[in-house]
């Protein structure tokens, strides 16, 4: 009877260290990935950003530029 606990015990024992040793691996593809996704993003081209004013008046170009096509037709 102890035996069978002690087997018991053993392979209850396995499968925690199993897990952890998964659950380690995923944390470790997690922070690669991270860290790969935050490297390609520094290296990526920087994205152009207008300020506000100047987007109010493209905004307002192409509202006339739609606002004259619709008097036309």
């Amino acid at each position: 009877m102890t035996k069978s606990m002690r087997s018991k015990r053993k392979k209850r024992l396995r499968a925690i260290r199993r897990d952890i040793v998964a659950i380690e691996l995923i944390v470790l593809k997690k922070e690669a990935t991270k860290l790969v996704s935050q490297e390609v993003g520094l290296v990526a081209s920087k994205l152009i950003v207008m300020s506000p004013k100047l987007m109010a008046i493209k905004v307002q170009n192409l509202y006339n530029l739609f606002a004259r096509r619709r008097k036309r037709s």
